[in-house]
């Protein structure tokens, strides 16, 4: 996989020999060897820092020689050999095989999928009362699924809405973990004074993704946000009317 070519001494004959170190990896799951690197777990995934995957590593050293006529020949100096230690190594590690590069795609392109936009709405609406709970809710908690083919590996990643960051149009705000249920005020707010508002939630999704057959699931460890969803509403004092008897 790595090539790091030492001239020889074959120049006074009119050949040229190098030395080649050749390297291979494997996550450090059960099952894999080196040349299969197909299975993933967690702990490969869970010992080293975000965005890193813990490998084994094999070397082996191979002569090049290069005729005068150009043929090139090769002869194995030293044989494949695990290295007595693992490593964590990127995406962006030459050393990293194509499970690596899955694995930080997901990670990095989480923010790019097409999550739902919920549409936010308020009870009473579109106009309240002051002082009273203006109940609020903005879709639903269910997860959304995606089943992209990344590199020629097919993944299976679920976002699932985590937290609703509400801002009121009076300059206050909120955090929910629930998107409210319409009708009733699980998620609420008061207003204290007439207004026209515009109230506003962005939603927090988390993921989690798993990685061909193996039902594994590994956390993405950036969070994504919709772009924020609005409702316009009227905020007007109560009025009182007299009813002839």
């Amino acid at each position: 996989m790595d090539g790091r070519g030492e001239p020889g001494q074959g120049y006074a004959q009119g050949k040229t020999t190098w030395l080649d170190v050749e390297e291979d990896a494997a996550p450090t799951c059960s099952g894999n060897t080196r040349g299969n690197a197909d299975v993933l777990c967690g702990a490969a995934v869970n010992t080293c820092p975000a965005g890193n995957i813990r490998f084994w590593i094999w070397h082996r050293t191979l002569r090049y020689t290069v005729q005068p006529d150009g043929t090139k020949t090769s002869k194995v100096v030293t044989d494949w050999h695990q290295e007595p230690r693992s490593y964590c190594l990127g995406a962006d590690d030459k050393k990293a095989p194509t499970i690596a590069q899955v694995v930080d795609q997901v990670q990095s392109e989480f923010a790019t999928l097409p999550l739902r936009r919920e549409e936010v709405a308020s009870d009473p609406g579109p106009t309240t009362i002051v002082n009273i709970a203006t109940a609020f809710h903005a879709g639903s908690a269910q997860p959304q699924t995606f089943a992209p083919v990344l590199l020629g590996t097919p993944v299976h990643v679920t976002a699932t809405p985590s937290k609703w960051h509400w801002t009121w149009g009076d300059g206050t705000t909120a955090l929910t973990t629930t998107p409210g249920v319409p009708h009733k005020p699980i998620v609420s707010h008061r207003y204290t004074r007439v207004a026209d508002v515009t109230v506003s939630v962005v939603v927090e999704w988390v993921g989690s993704f798993t990685i061909g057959g193996n039902p594994t699931s590994y956390p993405i460890t950036t969070p994504a946000f919709t772009p924020a969803q609005t409702t316009a509403v009227e905020v007007r004092e109560a009025r009182s009317q007299l009813v002839s008897q």
